[in-house]
């Protein structure tokens, strides 16, 4: 029998965790495709008229679309997988991770979902905001208890996008600008704290958070970036 460390069984979980979640929305995203396909023949946008579709089809496929870009924002319940993947991933992922894939979601809800299922959103805008909140508060209490300076910043990145979400499905042409901006916001500043963490580690061996504070005493350039980043 192979006895795994603890160190590995993090990791493990981690990956399975990433994996799981996102392969379960995907294929919400995979069913969705299929449904537009068949009703269309076709999955160009310039083709794809939403408007042909009754409303309880709108309304089917306006929550497998959402189901399937939670998982990726993530939205609760789905947000489990973020923190550990954050804090098991190598600095280079966990940059892609909060630059890129996240960012891959909200555009996608942004793209599919907001401009084309306005009166599924209607109904449903106020439940979002629910499950949005509840988000940013479950990642809020989670941060407050952290040692690990990666794992708050990766729960930061949920509170975060879940503002951005609040923002898209609001309807509103400068909420939805705020958004975006928003968008491009995140991707670089959660990517500069996750580079400058990821340096630190580099070369202390930790990640722990008092260890960062006496760190930054004794280095300039590391307090002025992070303070930089934290603006």
């Amino acid at each position: 029998m192979i006895f795994l460390g603890k160190g590995v069984k993090k990791k493990y979980y981690a990956s399975f965790s990433l994996v799981f979640f996102t392969l379960t929305g995907s294929i919400f995203l995979l069913f969705s495709i299929i449904c537009l396909f068949s009703f269309s023949n076709t999955c160009d946008f310039k083709h794809l008229n939403f408007e042909f579709l009754d409303f309880n089809t709108q309304l089917i496929l306006f929550i497998s679309f959402l189901l399937g870009f939670a998982v990726k924002v993530p939205i609760f319940p789905f947000y489990s997988w973020l923190p550990e993947a954050h804090v098991e991933a190598s600095t280079s992922v966990s940059i892609l991770l909060a630059a890129i894939f996240l960012k891959v979601a909200t555009y996608g809800l942004l793209k599919i979902v907001i401009f084309n299922f306005f009166l599924p959103i209607n109904y449903a805008y106020s439940l979002l905001v629910y499950f949005s909140l509840v988000s940013i508060l479950f990642a809020s209490f989670l941060a407050l208890i952290q040692t690990d300076l990666k794992k708050i910043v990766a729960l930061s990145s949920i509170i975060h996008m879940n503002y951005i979400v609040i923002g898209l499905f609001s309807l509103d042409a400068k909420a939805t600008v705020a958004s975006i901006i928003y968008m491009f916001s995140h991707a670089f500043v959660s990517s500069g704290l996750f580079y400058l963490i990821g340096l630190i580690y580099e070369n202390t061996g930790t990640r722990y958070l008092l260890n960062f504070i006496n760190k930054i005493k004794y280095s300039q350039n590391i307090f002025f970036f992070f303070f930089f980043f934290f603006i």
